[in-house]
């Protein structure tokens, strides 16, 4: 069983479909199109060309890694700036993003296993659709790592598990870039932000997004606060402190005679203060009535101290002019 696991954000990507049978592409359109954007294709050579040749969409890792010697104090690992990740979402191609294929294995000019095994792309995930008699040809290049997973094509429940295993794979490719920001930076440090794999918080988050119909999302600190947006690119944000978090500012609103309802709330956990942008975090603690927002706690494997903040008028990002899915998909 997998372990539950966030990664540092996620947005909806495009699938790219190959098959040779136009007629079969075009069913499958139909079924999935409600549900993902995908491009429908029926020449793998052009594809082939396309993903190793002439793609050159990056990931969101182009905006945290930084190659600079000198490093800001919101630096929490070398080279590594958590506060850009979501500059991302100014960038209205995103959603263009390539994260799965799905192939065909039976096709004249190329079969699906030889397109899956000639592309370089390390990150991109791979599902081949097969016939019963090619399973065990699936099998092995399943375990050998060639493809992600695999379907049989005749199955009567196929688009739905299609739209299954690519929400998945989708997921892992996240988790993945996730990884090889952590696998590069971290060096001897303890890996920061643990929530994203604590079972109870990705839990919880999972939810949460759910609920809300959240379709991305991006990490905006290192104690797990996200900024949430919806398919239509209404903003919330999830704001978490730990246990020495909500202590330090406590001591500090005190210290700065902060306004007693300020100190009250961080005295007793019962209240967050969480900046928007890089502006707010220079705001005086007698001005923090602005920043404060009720609190959760949430128990995993460490105490968290959360608030769900959907008040649109706390910080205006839509003046930033933000592609939403909607309008992408339109």
């Amino acid at each position: 069983m997998k372990q539950a696991r966030l990664s540092l954000c996620y947005y909806p990507t495009t699938t790219l479909f190959i098959d040779d049978n136009r007629d079969f592409l075009d069913i499958l359109q139909i079924g999935l199109t409600p549900y993902l954007h995908g491009q429908y294709l029926d020449n793998p050579s052009q594809v082939l060309q396309y993903l190793n040749n002439e793609y050159d969409l990056q990931p969101f890792t182009q905006f945290c890694l930084q190659n600079n010697s000198e490093e800001p104090v919101d630096h929490f690992t070398l080279n590594l700036n958590i506060r850009n990740i979501h500059q991302t979402l100014y960038h209205a191609k995103r959603f263009a993003e390539i994260a799965v294929i799905v192939v065909d294995y039976a096709m004249p000019d190329m079969d699906g296993l030889k397109l899956c095994q000639k592309i370089t792309n390390p990150y991109l995930k791979k599902i081949m659709l097969t016939g019963e008699a090619d399973l065990a040809l699936a099998i092995k290049a399943f375990n050998e790592g060639d493809i992600h997973k695999f379907i049989v094509k005749n199955s009567q429940d196929l688009t739905e598990t299609l739209l299954e295993a690519i929400q998945d794979l989708q997921k892992q490719y996240f988790i993945e870039l996730t990884d090889s920001i952590f696998n590069r930076n971290l060096k001897n440090s303890q890996r920061p932000l643990a929530c994203l794999n604590d079972p109870t918080f990705v839990q919880f988050f999972e939810a949460l997004c759910q609920v809300n119909a959240i379709c991305e999302y991006y990490v905006m600190d290192n104690q797990g606060s996200f900024l949430l947006l919806d398919s239509r690119g209404r903003a919330s944000w999830l704001a978490v402190k730990t246990v020495s978090d909500m202590e330090n500012y406590f001591a500090y609103a005190e210290q700065e005679q902060a306004p007693d309802s300020v100190i009250t709330a961080l005295k007793n956990k019962t209240g967050i203060v969480y900046f928007h942008t890089d502006h707010d975090l220079n705001a005086t603690p007698d001005t923090w009535e602005n920043f404060l927002y009720p609190a959760q706690p949430l128990q995993g494997e460490q105490l968290y101290y959360y608030a769900y903040i959907d008040d649109t008028s706390a910080y205006d990002i839509s003046a930033n002019k933000i592609v939403s899915y909607e309008q992408y998909l339109d």
